[in-house]
């Protein structure tokens, strides 16, 4: 049997008095997942360094193998991306761990100078980040350049080529993520990605394929890589 934790077992998924509510399933239904797995499946090394029950006990079972990955059909006639205005777009359920209020932040001070860029938010909060989520919305609502910003909510598997085709810049600002399959998705679609430096798909990508990594996950650092992004939009857009 092969048994793959998703990111589940990272200490990331335990840094907050909310997530001691999953140390009860990790000691009973995780745990014997894992002893009785033959294999455990991480998707990057990133993951393996990540979770500490994996290295201390059952690092002889865990091998690393990158989550697949088959694209979509392509329209007949695809958007070209770059066409004003453009338009930035984040794909994930709202945690913590996500960045989604450091991206937000930024592109709301970023774009405050008429950039006529719009940012389109894909996904819904995750059980205990509703009123964070909640918030976040309000402040959205409440500034000057609030208008730009789109809440899409869930976006179905069905939906993504649509969404992919309606942006330009895939943001990825999460404090970690294990592997992180939007980041191909985009690529996919031809969409450059402006991604957080812990993720754990960039092990497996060359360094030219439209992908701009930010140093650090905070506001000023994500308005720094929005502007990049923006003003060598087009070589970004050939690369990817």
């Amino acid at each position: 049997m092969c048994y793959a934790p998703k990111g589940q077992l990272s200490r990331c998924e335990f840094g907050f008095p909310r997530s001691l509510l999953k140390c009860g399933y990790l000691l009973t239904i995780e745990f014997w997942l894992l002893v009785a797995a033959h294999r455990i499946l991480l998707t990057s090394t990133l993951e393996q360094r990540n979770s500490p029950i994996c290295n201390w006990l059952f690092s002889g079972k865990a091998v690393c193998i990158p989550e697949p990955f088959v694209g979509p059909d392509l329209p007949d006639d695809p958007r070209p991306p770059g066409q004003p205005p453009r338009t930035v777009g984040i794909i994930a359920q709202y945690s913590w761990r996500k960045g989604l209020r450091e991206l937000v932040s930024a592109f709301l001070d970023w774009n405050d100078s008429n950039r006529g860029a719009q940012l389109r938010i894909a996904g819904t909060p995750i059980a205990g980040a509703e009123r964070e989520f909640q918030d976040l919305r309000a402040t959205v609502s409440r500034h000057p350049a609030g208008h730009t910003v789109t809440f899409l909510g869930q976006v179905s598997s069905a939906q993504r080529k649509e969404f992919y085709e309606g942006i330009d810049i895939l943001a990825v600002p999460s404090f970690y993520e294990s592997f992180s399959l939007a980041v191909l998705e985009a690529l996919w679609h031809g969409r450059p990605v402006l991604a957080a430096p812990r993720i754990g798909v960039l092990e497996f990508l060359p360094s030219n394929v439209g992908i701009t990594v930010l140093s650090e996950v905070s506001a000023p650092a994500l308005k720094d890589g929005l502007e990049a992004v923006w003003s060598t939009y087009d070589a970004c857009a050939k690369e990817a």
